[in-house]
Order: C-alpha cells, then sequence, then structure tokens
C-alpha cells in the first residue's frame, strides 16, 4: 500500500504516539521511581488521544489495541506509591508487556503505512 500525503497529520500523530510508548517502554520503576513510570504515562496518555481523534482508518486498529492495553496500564497503577510498589509489579508487568505487544503491531502498521522523510 503507498502511503497517502493526506494521511501525514494521523501518520505524525501516531508516530508520535510510538515514540512516546518507546520511552515508557525504558523506564524501569523501581531504579527511576513511580514519579518516573506516572510521567512517561501521563506523555503516552496525551500522545493517545491526539493519535485516537486523527488516526485514519487503516491505523485506527492498531490504535485502539494501543488504548484497550493503555487501559489496563492505568488501572494497575491506579494507587502506586513507592510502598505498595512491590505489591503491584506484577500486574504492572504484565500490563506493560501487553502494551509492548500492541506497540509493536502499531510500529509495523506505520511503517506499512506512513511515508518516512
Amino acid at each position: 500500500m503507498t502511503p497517502s500525503v493526506s494521511a501525514s497529520n494521523d501518520c505524525a500523530d501516531v508516530t508520535a504516539l510510538k515514540d512516546s510508548l518507546e520511552t515508557l517502554d525504558q523506564v524501569d520503576p523501581l531504579a527511576d521511581g513511580t514519579d518516573a513510570l506516572k510521567a512517561a504515562i501521563t506523555d503516552v496518555k496525551s500522545s493517545l488521544d491526539a493519535a485516537a481523534a486523527s488516526a485514519s482508518a487503516t491505523l485506527q486498529p492498531q490504535v485502539d489495541d494501543v488504548k484497550t492495553a493503555f487501559a489496563s496500564l492505568q488501572t494497575a497503577v491506579t494507587g502506586l506509591t513507592a510502598d505498595n510498589l512491590t505489591q503491584k509489579a506484577p500486574e504492572i508487568k504484565l500490563a506493560l508487556t501487553d502494551l509492548g505487544t500492541a506497540t509493536k503491531a502499531l510500529s509495523t502498521s506505520i511503517t506499512d503505512n506512513c511515508a518516512t522523510s
């Protein structure tokens, strides 16, 4: 499929989402702290909102998958503190794994559907 010129806006927003997801993936809550994790999650939320609003029909299914996986992560980190991080770690790790799978599919879709500059 040839990327369309009109898709540039949605591709930019979806690429920004992918970049924020990759940054989130690099956060180590035990080493970086819960504030770093929460900040990365806030960045993803902002990027996700923009991507969801602008994604083309071609990219929307992958954005929706990321949205679903991200909702699970948000649930997992609800009430997260330094004191309960160890207790919540397995649920957070599972949510991050699911989000990573959705991010890979999104990345593939971007490669297949968005022109690189």
